[in-house]
């Protein structure tokens, strides 16, 4: 959809009686201001009042934390707050919507907008037919105008989705940052294989969105990654887990293995670092 850059807020969004108890409250002035960046996400998400990270990836209560610099506590009872007022609602998918959203866009307006760039789609591509083929001929070789749309179609698609470089090492910075942050060490990153693993993963998604992505991939209890460490090839495992709605239940990855109760990880590496066992029991000489 087209991007827009604004949202309505009427001058008299202070009398309503919803605001007005929210007004009421202790954290009042934080909870209106996340009520303010929520309406500004749903805008920049332009889906008719939803609001997600992807169509695949709802927002939850710590991403939004963290996307909005607030506690996670502030975070709970400003949704819990929204949603008992009715000002927001909680879909099946974990989708934020916000009810009413013709209040704070102009859908009449964003209608004409999407209608407008269909319609110059259409001109473009009847422009480009034209240019293909050439009218003073009774017909065109319509077999190299497709393979020539074909190798540009392609061309576009491989430059579109080649990851820079800034990208990918922006990601690798912010990886060791929040890493050493939770573990107080240095990850576990071996550079070429992990590197390419991340090239290839900017290939499907921005930076911004792997980014939010492995702050929720490190701070996941799940048995697998605390049995197994929280380096680059068990966060691509993570990812996948998400695309098939299993993150929940990463544990179901681990292979089966005989039980080691007493085995300690090395948490730069995820192995075993040593095995206690059980000191033996001095043998009594005979006297």
């Amino acid at each position: 959809m087209p991007e827009i850059k604004w949202i309505k807020i009427t001058t008299d969004i202070f009398e309503d009686d919803k605001i007005d108890f929210i007004d009421s409250l202790p954290e009042k002035d934080t909870i209106l201001i996340l009520w303010v960046k929520l309406l500004t996400l749903a805008g920049k998400v332009n889906n008719r009042g939803l609001i997600y990270l992807t169509p695949e990836i709802p927002y939850t209560e710590e991403m939004l934390s963290h996307k909005f610099k607030r506690p996670i506590n502030t975070v709970k009872l400003a949704i819990e707050t929204f949603n008992r007022l009715g000002m927001i609602d909680i879909l099946d998918n974990g989708h934020i919507a916000i009810p009413n959203w013709e209040k704070h866009q102009n859908l009449e307006g964003m209608e004409k907008v999407r209608q407008h760039t269909k319609n110059r789609v259409q001109k473009y591509r009847e422009n480009q037919r034209l240019i293909d083929c050439n009218v003073t001929v009774t017909h065109c070789n319509t077999n190299v105008t497709q393979q020539n749309k074909n190798k540009n179609k392609n061309k576009e698609l491989k430059d579109t989705h080649q990851p820079q470089k800034s990208d990918v090492q922006e990601f690798i910075d912010f990886y060791f940052q929040e890493y050493q942050k939770k573990f107080k060490i240095k990850p576990p990153f071996k550079g070429g294989r992990d590197g390419k693993t991340v090239k290839t993963l900017l290939k499907a998604m921005t930076v911004d969105i792997l980014k939010t992505t492995v702050i929720r991939f490190l701070e996941t209890e799940d048995l697998f990654f605390r049995k197994n460490g929280y380096d680059i090839p068990r966060f691509e495992k993570f990812l996948d887990g998400m695309k098939c709605g299993a993150y929940e239940a990463a544990s179901s990855w681990i292979p089966e293995s005989k039980p080691q109760d007493n085995v300690i990880l090395d948490p730069s590496t995820g192995n075993p670092a040593q095995t206690l066992r059980p000191k033996a029991t001095p043998r009594k000489e005979l006297v």
